[in-house]
């Protein structure tokens, strides 16, 4: 059963790269946005707080293009990063990018 959800977790972050895939990085100048090593985030309205390097490790993923600067991603109005997705099951991605060989539902 952990593995059908780690699938429907998969295709949680695959989806959101599909409905963006059409937008065009907001890179000023030029140079593509840099991001903080500690990134606070916003999941439909539930706050997150995860490393940078944790939404980098799945190269595949659109939280990597989100912030390696391919993808354009908006700031609420506290300053953390937003994504427009249901909030609910957003922590058992990050959990999962943390840990994937270990990844256990709870």
């Amino acid at each position: 059963m952990s593995i059908i959800l780690i699938l429907i977790k998969l295709q949680y972050i695959s989806s959101v790269a599909s409905s963006e895939e059409n937008t065009t990085p907001d890179v000023g100048n030029g140079t593509a946005q840099q991001f903080p090593s500690i990134i606070n985030l916003n999941v439909g309205g539930t706050h997150f707080t995860t490393r940078l390097s944790t939404l980098l490790s799945r190269s595949e993923s659109m939280l990597c293009a989100m912030f390696s600067g391919s993808c354009p991603i908006d700031r609420d109005s506290d300053g953390r990063y937003f994504i427009d997705r249901d909030g609910k099951y957003f922590s058992y991605i990050l959990n999962y990018l943390r840990d994937p060989i270990n990844f256990v539902i709870s």
